[in-house]
């Protein structure tokens, strides 16, 4: 059974309205899309940002480490000095008594 024009223009109307609620979905899911994406964005923006700030705080705790380290070795290092200079001076001693 053929379609009369009028029921191919019918057709045709109902298949246009279909296309343009599609079109109309699909145009609100790519702007939310491109909402998510700008905020995604933004997030992964803050997280450089913080990873920036956390490498930075890491290096700074690591040079204040080595600096420490350095205190303690030169305490240790001065301890041992003096510890020297009093045997040397005591080894002074016993040889200018004889």
């Amino acid at each position: 059974m053929q379609q009369t024009p009028k029921e191919k223009l019918q057709q045709i109307k109902f298949e246009v309205k279909a296309m343009v609620s599609d079109h109309m979905h699909l145009q609100q899911a790519l702007e939310q899309a491109q909402k998510d994406l700008l905020e995604l964005r933004e997030k992964l923006l803050v997280e450089k940002n913080k990873a920036q700030e956390l490498a930075e705080r890491n290096k700074i705790a690591k040079l204040a480490d080595a600096l420490t380290i350095d205190v303690v070795d030169k305490q240790a290092l001065e301890k041992k000095l003096q510890t020297y200079i009093h045997n040397i001076d005591a080894c002074i001693r016993l040889l200018s008594e004889r």
